[in-house]
């Protein structure tokens, strides 16, 4: 990985949806780097902030303005982590997800932010077509009226953050994530180890693709320093594997014994998940039954970003 210290570091920077799991990993980077933060957070409760002595902390939503403007006030950098993750409720996914988008980055064009960084979704892709079923930045993402509504309105929140900061002049990056995992992950680490702990199943005979959350963060540092980012869409990734194993990895790290499902009954299931979204006319922001690659060599050749962790190490 290219050495960031040797680039103009940033200096103080500002982060949204700091209470999330990407958010806090983000907040800490940034400290350790030794950069200002101002984090973006609802509520102080319930030691949600505990051990960011130093941060600048601004409670408040993507709906108060002058909280947005306290939070973005003399920074370099914006990273709009936050996101309504729920599927059931558009009205909730439009407010947050593209008006909330939009409140944000009209706050960081008043405070003269110098970058924009956008959190999107590898979902977005899932109302693409790709004859191999392989994603790259190449692959301009289509707003499939079938979307569900997170993926549709991180989509719609794509399409805003380019439109309104090209307008204003502002520096954008738009990265794509896919599926993160580490300590303190709830659907890749918690629910997984409830799920492998009772039932002690392995399922899913289905390729998935995954990054650590410190390959993550690595990732959103090269693209707030790096000129090379600007005004681009990133895939960040790192590898792809079957989620049976996936399980497994989590399974063994817990000490817990565990079978993977036979392949029908596997099948059968992974079938019917998609089945009943299909019956329902939504694009689920995850398929289980086709395998899709989403490649991050766009990163890897611009910014020299090279993932460091693995599930199961390269030899």
């Amino acid at each position: 990985m290219s050495d960031t210290h040797q680039l103009p570091l940033i200096n103080k920077v500002a982060i949204t949806g700091a209470n999330g799991f990407i958010g806090r990993a983000l907040v800490q980077a940034y400290k350790q780097r030794g950069a200002q933060v101002s984090a973006l957070v609802r509520s102080f409760k319930k030691g949600q902030v505990e051990g960011w002595n130093g941060v600048n902390l601004v409670e408040g939503s993507l709906e108060d303005s002058d909280a947005l403007e306290r939070l973005c006030e003399g920074a370099e950098l914006v990273i709009h982590c936050a996101a309504f993750m729920g599927k059931r409720d558009p009205e909730l996914s439009d407010q947050v997800n593209i008006l909330g988008t939009q409140h944000i980055v009209e706050a960081a064009v008043k405070s003269k932010v110098k970058r924009f960084i956008y959190v999107s979704s590898i979902s977005v892709y899932r109302g693409t077509e790709s004859p191999d079923r392989v994603f790259t930045e190449e692959c301009f993402p289509y707003l499939h009226p079938q979307l569900n509504h997170y993926s549709r309105s991180k989509l719609e929140g794509e399409v805003l953050t380019q439109q309104l900061c090209e307008s204003h002049g502002l520096e954008y990056v738009i990265i794509r994530p896919t599926n993160v995992y580490g300590p303190g992950c709830r659907p890749w680490g918690s629910q997984v180890e409830r799920l492998v702990s009772r039932y002690h199943v392995c399922f899913g005979r289905v390729v998935f693709n995954f990054i650590h959350i410190d390959d993550l963060v690595s990732g959103f540092m090269l693209m707030g320093d790096q000129p090379q980012a600007r005004n681009q869409a990133f895939n960040l990734a790192a590898e792809a594997v079957e989620l049976s194993l996936f399980h497994r990895h989590i399974a063994q790290k817990l000490g817990v014994w565990t079978l993977r499902l036979p392949w029908v009954l596997d099948t059968v299931i992974r079938y019917a998940i998609d089945g009943v979204a299909r019956l329902r006319g939504e694009i689920r922001s995850t398929g289980y039954t086709p395998k899709f690659v989403y490649p991050h060599e766009k990163a890897q050749r611009l910014l020299g970003y090279e993932p460091q962790h693995f599930v199961y190490p390269k030899t």
